[in-house]
């Protein structure tokens, strides 16, 4: 159900908090509202708001963030949700949206990110910022020392300190480096990264299918 939240500028339009809803899950991944609470067991009804943190066992966990944002967090992973927003004119219906926002911290570990238009998504680790374009398709992987990115759709715009950099379609890049993006098909490992995100984009659209009235609960 909606709540106004909070107007933007004078036209009218309506900035609204939204909580990100679990898509498909088959371990016993944990989660807690913020960093300063007890990890507990998901289930059916559990929602996530800004703030929450997630933590994956050995099994994946879907999560549909805002409508058009949705991603497959790897197993053994742990990431923190920091925004959920969409905007919208006045009292117009989920298909009046006119801007959907997600941010990430992803601490440890992978994920796979699907965007729908007109969605934007944003992820940080401990070495950069990664922000795409809509329609886009990807992965990350970070670990203490290094985080690598691997798109297959659409674009990555990265920021690592004062390094900006761009990466297309096809081509995966690692932090820290000082070389450029290389052809995913250059790299044995990025060229698996890349099948396993097109299989996973395929899982999401199904789950997503299966959960439509589940969509992310604006509130």
């Amino acid at each position: 159900m909606f709540a106004t939240m909070s107007v933007v500028g004078c036209s009218g339009a309506i900035r609204r908090g939204v909580l990100a809803v679990i898509l498909s899950s088959t371990g016993s991944a944990e989660w807690a509202p913020d960093a300063a609470s007890a990890l507990r067991r998901f289930d059916r009804a559990t929602t996530l708001a800004p703030g929450s943190i997630v933590r994956t066992d050995s099994s994946p966990l879907g999560i549909g963030l805002v409508p058009g944002v949705f991603v497959e967090i790897s197993p053994h992973s742990e990431l923190q949700i920091t925004e959920l927003a969409v905007t919208k004119n006045g009292n117009d219906t989920d298909d009046r949206l006119r801007d959907r926002r997600a941010r990430v911290r992803l601490k440890e570990g992978s994920l796979v990110v699907m965007l729908d238009s007109p969605a934007r998504f944003a992820v940080e680790t401990s070495q950069l910022e990664v922000k795409v374009t809509p329609g886009c398709l990807f992965r990350l992987t970070t670990k203490p020392d290094a985080t690598r990115v691997t798109c297959i759709r659409g674009k990555i715009y990265t920021t690592a300190g004062t390094a900006v950099s761009t990466v297309e379609a096809g081509y995966t890049q690692q932090w820290p480096s000082d070389e450029p993006a290389k052809p995913t098909t250059a790299e044995p490992g990025a060229q698996s990264e890349a099948n396993e995100a097109l299989q996973t984009e395929t899982l999401l659209r199904e789950a997503t299918a299966r959960h439509r009235g589940d969509a992310p609960i604006a509130r």
